[in-house]
């Protein structure tokens, strides 16, 4: 039968000789060690929690819940130093009594996290046909700051220095054509996003010279009227047909306002 005083794997059996007689007899070693009766109490309330909230992430952020957010801590640095060969005291029967209530460790949560936001990315992608996330829109600013660290990564890794990347992530981030480098400045797509966003939120393009959530926004729109116009007037100009073509498609005003 299972104790959780003891680890299973540490009763194996050992050969040793009987007095001077050759005569070879099987003993069991004593159990390697017995996990804490503290050790058990703050494994019972957190399994308590477990049952009590979907997501215990929320409540080990509170005060009353402070020493035991520590305690999870622990486990999983003790959980790294065993899988590193390093000296820990975490036994293989505290493993199996954490993965029994769904444990969360670390690599497990942060690959979560990964794919949650390479998902995220694949969607915008679909929506918009751009990786290039517009750095100045509050609720996607998480998902900017995900994707330039991804860029960042793909950049040392194709320059032959290590990386967090897997293989697998390469692959996926790839097969989105994520670039491993664009130009800092704001580029004209980046603010084309933010404009279709904008007219998402406000039914159409005519976005104030001054409006106070992004001023460069307001400017660029104008500045693309203006540009709109000395393309006519057959002065040199940034305005191309593929822009003119991609502000048509979202229902731009050329008129000055």
């Amino acid at each position: 039968p299972h104790s959780h005083g003891v680890d299973a794997y540490t009763q194996h059996q050992m050969q040793v000789p009987q007095g001077g007689s050759g005569v070879v007899r099987t003993v069991m070693p004593m159990p390697e060690a017995v996990i804490p009766p503290k050790w058990l109490a703050r494994y019972e309330e957190l399994k308590w929690l477990k049952k009590s909230y979907e997501d215990i992430n929320e409540p080990l952020k509170t005060a009353k819940y402070k020493q035991l957010s520590a305690w999870v801590r622990t486990q999983k640095q003790q959980y790294k130093l065993l899988h590193l060969g390093k000296p820990n005291k975490m036994r293989q029967a505290r493993v199996d009594l954490l993965n029994e209530i769904g444990f969360e460790w670390a690599e497990e949560r942060r690959e979560k996290f990964w794919h949650a936001k390479y998902n995220e990315l694949v969607a915008f992608h679909a929506k918009n046909g751009t990786t290039r996330i517009p750095p100045l829109v509050a609720e996607l600013q998480p998902l900017h700051t995900w994707v330039s660290l991804q860029r960042r990564m793909l950049k040392r890794h194709r320059e032959g220095k290590p990386t967090k990347l897997t293989q697998e992530r390469i692959r996926l981030l790839d097969a989105l054509g994520l670039e491993s480098h664009i130009r800092a400045k704001t580029t004209w797509m980046d603010r084309f996003m933010e404009l279709k966003r904008y007219k998402d939120e406000h039914g159409d393009c005519n976005v104030p010279q001054k409006w106070k959530e992004n001023p460069s926004l307001g400017r660029w729109v104008d500045s693309q009227k203006t540009q709109h116009k000395r393309l006519y007037d057959g002065k040199p100009t940034h305005m191309t047909i593929e822009r003119i073509q991609l502000l048509v498609s979202i229902g731009f005003d050329w008129r000055r306002g």
